[in-house]
């Protein structure tokens, strides 16, 4: 088996770009449960000897504000290639004055810096996962994997993770990617995953209002409960979902079911 590269954005990915925003006009410290959660996410890529590709639309100025305040996840981005698209495709940017660049530039800067940073190495890699927040990734790593030098690609896969997430959110996505690593890195598959999460509130046994998430679409459905009778489209083990005759969740609990999630789902059944 040849070369297992993942591709990551940093902005909503990796550090919660709000956060740090606020961080920078009050001068307070940044919290560190985002900089814990997403220096576990790429510690256990390095493990995996899995070869990392830090890739954003960001400028590098915003780079080092940020990692100034998540010190574990710049440390060990260290071991991991930090390309700034921006800085490459638009070295005249000014930071400080706000520039409406189209669709398509930013998929562009993307997609070209995709092609710059792997295809040297493509005959020696067989697994390429594309992870990010915005559809500008999505549509970037789609150009990519459609051309002909990746498709003799063992696996390829873009992780579409929620836009604009709350902190939480992240926090929770990248506990849900770091858990599933092996399976979103390896698992035969679909191309294209969306990590969309979905909250509810409810009470727990103790009266107490808890958010809890109604739906994670890379969970993979194993081990399946005894006697369990659940569609494949749906995910079994969810605790929080579970009653005594079947492990389905409440229909009008859940969210529109994409392709892709019972594609994932029913690929691992």
């Amino acid at each position: 088996m040849g070369r297992a590269v993942a591709v990551l954005d940093f902005d909503d990915t990796l550090v919660h770009k709000r956060s740090v925003q606020d961080v920078l006009r009050s001068r307070h410290s940044v919290q560190t449960d985002v900089d814990e959660r997403a220096a576990q996410f790429l510690e256990t890529l390095l493990l995996h000897q899995v070869k990392v590709l830090v890739l954003t639309n960001a400028g590098s100025s915003w780079l080092e504000l940020c990692l100034r305040q998540h010190p574990r996840l710049a440390e060990l981005m260290q071991q991991c290639h930090v390309v700034s698209a921006r800085d490459r495709h638009a070295p005249e940017w000014d930071p400080e004055v706000e520039e409406d660049y189209s669709f398509q530039e930013l998929v562009r800067w993307k997609f070209e810096t995709l092609c710059t940073e792997l295809d040297p190495e493509l005959r020696e890699t067989s697994h390429v996962l594309g992870v990010g927040d915005s559809l500008v990734d999505l549509e970037a790593f789609r150009q990519w994997y459609e051309r002909p030098e990746a498709a003799g690609l063992t696996l390829k896969r873009c992780v579409k993770l929620q836009s604009a997430p709350s902190k939480k959110q992240l926090k929770r996505q990248l506990a849900q990617m770091h858990r599933n690593l092996l399976a979103l890195q390896f698992q035969p598959g679909p191309e294209h995953v969306t990590l969309e999460l979905e909250f509810q509130t409810r009470h727990d046994a103790q009266g107490q209002r808890k958010t809890v998430e109604a739906w994670d679409p890379t969970r993979p459905p194993w081990p399946r409960p005894p006697r369990c009778s659940c569609p494949p489209s749906f995910p079994c083990g969810r605790s929080q979902w579970s009653c005594r005759s079947c492990c389905s969740p409440p229909p009008s609990s859940l969210p529109p079911t994409t392709p892709t999630t019972r594609a994932l789902l029913s690929s691992t059944t």
